[in-house]
Formats: C-alpha cells, structure tokens, sequence
C-alpha cells in the first residue's frame, strides 16, 4: 500500500483533544530511525497502524495523549462479558485497518469528505479513524443511547446520534461519501 501522504498528512491542526497524540506521534517519528526507514513516512497506514498497536504501550507520553477508552460495561456491551479494555482497544486497531484498507482499495481518499459508521457502539473503530480528522467528518449512528452518548462526550472529533429501529436515520440525505458498518447485521433478528 502506498504511503497516502496527501491523507494523513496534517496541513490542519488537529483538534484539541488531538493535538497531543499528534504530537507524540511526531516526537517518537523524529526519535526512531528504524520507524522512519521501515514505514517511509509519517502519514503512511502502516505507521499509523504501529503507532496504535505498539507506540502506546513502548512510550508514556503517546499513552497519556491517547483518546480516552469507556468503562467496562460499554465494552461489555460492545465485545462481550469479560471483555477487557486490552481485547477491545485491538479488536478495534485490527478492524480500522480492515475499514480503512478496504476504502483506500475503493479509491476513497478521506480528503473533505465525510464518513458514516452504522452501528458504531463507544467507538471501537471509529476511534482510530481520529487519525484522519483533520480533513474528513466523521459521523456514528447507533440504537443504544448509551454508548452514542459516551461518544459524543469523549470522542469530540466526531458526531455521535442515537438511530431508531425502524428507518430513517436521523441524518440527511446523500451527506456521506462512505459508510461502513461492522458487526451489526449479524445480531439483527
């Protein structure tokens, strides 16, 4: 996969719960000869896909910039009994890279664009799609009030509204330029 520089490039300042990420992300890119050898660029996919699975876990400061993870009994509600926050925050790195692989594979490019996911919960995936923030909108729609309020609340860069059963969604028509949903059609009746 090409490195999508004109994608995650970051000619707009993140947000402002953001801008702490995006700046450890810098640091630890300027500090790792063998990232920037073995990635090529900042704004490729693939440094940001280890940026999320292992960058937190080897550097403080880009955990303690990390969007915040909601409580047990979302993550529960989301991935199951037991789940723990470790299961759910990789579940959700490899499940991005799934969406986000498959909508570049397409030609989507998240240039000014806005993205809708169906069915998204406290943010498993949509959390990771931050990363792409700064030039494209993101939006959630889910059932459960819930958790589309903790996104709302703790995941500023995107929009999070409550969808009823029944259609339509509470959004306007032809607004997106992608959608993606994982997960939901599997549990409908």
């Amino acid at each position: 996969m090409s490195s999508n520089s004109s994608v995650l490039a970051f000619p707009v300042p993140p947000r402002d719960e953001l801008a702490g990420y995006f700046a450890a992300a810098r640091r630890i890119w300027t500090e790792r000869a063998d990232l920037r050898q073995l990635y090529g660029a900042i704004d490729s996919l693939e440094f940001w896909s280890w940026l999320a699975w292992h960058g937190v876990g080897e550097d403080p400061r880009l955990a303690r910039a990390e969007l915040p993870q909601p409580p047990s009994h979302l993550l529960e509600r989301v991935c199951g009994a037991g789940c723990t926050l470790e299961t759910f925050r990789r579940g959700g790195i490899v499940d991005w890279r799934r969406m986000a692989t498959c909508l570049f594979d397409a030609g989507f490019d998240f240039i000014d664009a806005s993205v809708l996911e169906f069915g998204s919960g406290c943010g498993r995936i949509l959390r990771h799609f931050a990363r792409f923030s700064t030039r494209c909108r993101f939006v959630g729609v889910d059932i459960d009030a819930e958790p589309a309020g903790w996104v709302r609340a703790n995941l500023r860069f995107a929009e999070a509204q409550v969808c009823h059963s029944l259609p339509l969604l509470p959004l306007e028509d032809a607004r997106f330029e992608a959608t993606y949903s994982f997960s939901v059609f599997t549990h409908l009746p």
